[in-house]
């Protein structure tokens, strides 16, 4: 058991058939360690509606001894899935166990061994997400740092939705991947507004108890895009300009591309499509400065959204085609989807239906693929 109080944070494993305890950390390593199982703790309580934790821990015997203190500090089951060569197929598994009723709603479902199931494991999580949506159940997936990388990169969408979480000891932080360390990046799926509102309380929990820059700008980030999704508009901003300032500070520019795009989504939604504009470029220049082909799809598309909101059809339609290209490029194919949808809009506005009706059949096609039924 990971012991976490203000005087002591020690921990046991047994290696070679010898036991050996651990003790010594500094001060403030047994804080933030202990600090990350109190949120884990947290967020099993109040997700009634299901959540999936991305918890990068490198350390098995400290995730090991993670998963001992949950399970004593936590009324609910536990059950364990160790995936590897014969056993791939994480959604599968899952809602069979569940139709089994060997899981429920008060079980927490332990994830291991998602390295045995590379590569398949990926394109699983990605095309199957809708499963753990329906299941609500509350699951932790224990992730390597390569392959939390590697989720980021070929599983966008289900990174989206799932909240991610690093508990890792002082010496295991390398100044050069600092910037790629995000923890609890919350999702912003959801079934009903309802649920999106308790998500928030439990990220403005969290951030009335954050002290790492990184997780405050995070945080902030987060709440900045729930509040834009429920149209609270003031919120959303004042979230959305404490992470931009928060990552200045930092000189994350990825943080501060997403943080400008941001506040141009919010004026779009205010209807000042002029102002959220010039914020939108702004994110644009950014995300082509860094390299950043998701970050500059993304901005292609919301521009091309603003000018379609202006009446300019012509940019509406120029947008999305450099969008997907990108898409296509990097296999993003929800948000090639997408693209096919505002094209199909764009030209419908200018009344050439059939070419709108070619680009959102391709639109409704590459949705059946891959199971958008909300789409």
């Amino acid at each position: 058991m990971v012991r976490c109080s203000s005087s002591n944070c020690s921990f046991v494993k047994r290696e070679n058939g010898k036991t050996e305890k651990f003790k010594g950390y500094s001060q403030i390593e047994d804080k933030d360690i202990c600090k990350s199982i109190d949120e884990l703790v947290l967020v099993l309580k109040l997700a009634n509606s299901g959540v999936i934790l991305l918890v990068e821990c490198n350390n098995i015997p400290l995730r090991n001894e993670i998963i001992k203190t949950l399970n004593e500090r936590i009324n609910f089951k536990f059950y364990t899935i160790v995936l590897d060569e014969k056993n791939k197929n994480l959604p599968a598994r899952m809602y069979m166990d569940f139709e089994s009723k060997k899981i429920d709603e008060k079980t927490v479902v332990l994830v291991e061994g998602i390295e045995n199931a590379l590569p398949e494991i990926i394109g699983y999580l990605n095309w199957s997400r809708e499963i753990f949506l329906k299941l609500k159940l509350r699951t932790i997936i224990f992730c390597p740092i390569y392959i939390m990388d590697e989720i980021i990169k070929s599983a966008p969408d289900f990174y989206r939705f799932a909240n991610r979480i690093t508990i890792k000891e002082k010496n295991e932080f390398v100044e050069g991947t600092k910037m790629q360390m995000r923890s609890f990046v919350s999702d912003i799926y959801y079934d009903n507004e309802n649920e999106l509102k308790d998500r928030i309380k439990i990220q403005e929990h969290l951030l009335s108890n954050a002290e790492d820059d990184y997780k405050v700008a995070d945080i902030s980030l987060n709440l900045g895009k729930m509040y834009l999704k429920i149209c609270n508009y003031d919120k959303s901003i004042m979230y959305f300009k404490n992470s931009k300032n928060l990552y200045e500070k930092l000189n994350d520019k990825k943080g501060i591309l997403m943080s400008i795009m941001g506040v141009g989504l919010v004026h779009n939604g205010l209807c000042d499509f002029k102002k959220a504009i010039v914020f939108l470029e702004n994110s644009l220049k950014i995300a082509k400065e860094i390299g950043d082909k998701a970050g500059e799809s993304k901005c292609y598309t919301n521009l091309g959204n603003a000018y379609q909101s202006l009446g300019d059809f012509r940019k509406a339609i120029e947008f999305p085609e450099n969008s997907l290209k990108i898409f296509k490029e990097i296999g993003d194919k929800a948000g090639e989807s997408a693209c096919y949808t505002d094209l199909g809009v764009a030209y419908y506005n200018l009344g050439d239906f059939r070419k709108a009706i070619v680009f959102l059949e391709n639109s409704l096609k590459i949705d059946k693929e891959i199971g958008d039924k909300a789409g």
